[in-house]
């Protein structure tokens, strides 16, 4: 809708008002219409009121993905804790094995050495026996 400021002045000199107060009244007039420029219609407020339920709809979205995420994530670093744990036990485990897989080879060398000695020992106690024996005949 267009607006004649000059037509407006004119309709006001036309019922008896003077030319300041005409355009003192138009200039208001002109102010107030560019004033309600920037004021909202119901339908602009109803539009607005529509575009905050479908950001609130998309928040709950995103608020119940994020507890999800969570959850998820809460999950899996339970199950990690858990792979760590039996990580650990089977590491001992393998520790405890070992330990005594060398404390029998240990136990097996040791007994081989003291049966090697043994022999030989018999077996030198033998030789010098024989010896001695062999110079006390010679002798």
């Amino acid at each position: 809708m267009t607006f004649s400021n000059l037509d407006f002045v004119k309709n006001l000199r036309s019922t008896g008002l003077t030319i300041e107060q005409s355009e003192a009244i138009s200039n208001g007039y002109a102010s107030v219409r560019e004033d309600m420029k920037h004021l909202s219609t119901k339908d602009d407020i109803e539009e607005v009121k529509e575009d905050f339920k479908v950001l609130n709809e998309d928040f709950k979205e995103i608020k119940a993905d994020f507890k999800e995420i969570q959850n998820d994530l809460e999950e899996h670093k339970n199950e990690v804790k858990a792979e760590f744990r039996q990580l650990r036990k089977d590491i001992n485990d393998w520790r405890n094995d070992l330990l005594n897989h060398f404390d029998r080879f240990q136990s097996k060398v040791e007994n081989k050495l003291v049966s090697h000695c043994s022999v030989m020992f018999v077996t030198c106690t033998t030789a010098i026996i024989g010896i001695m024996t062999l110079f006390h005949i010679l002798n």
